[in-house]
């Protein structure tokens, strides 16, 4: 999955979904945690939410995933 923030950011960056199996179930969801981090989340395709933030707010870098469930 790639992403970039705001059309005038540095080029897209990728955000790995091997450890998910490869593939996501659905488009991913985006908010702002209460730190200011931006979280992704995701339906892995083996139906569990996966979610990933970002290292700082404003930081271009994501954590690894999270797996719930």
């Amino acid at each position: 999955m790639a992403y970039r923030f705001l059309p005038g950011d540095e080029s897209w960056r990728e955000l790995p979904t091997t450890a998910l199996g490869g593939t996501i179930a659905h488009a991913p969801a985006a908010a702002f945690d209460a730190l200011g981090r931006a979280t992704i989340a995701v339906l892995g395709a083996d139906g569990r939410l996966a979610v990933a933030r970002q290292t700082a707010p404003g930081s271009p870098e994501f954590g690894p995933w999270q797996i719930t469930g």
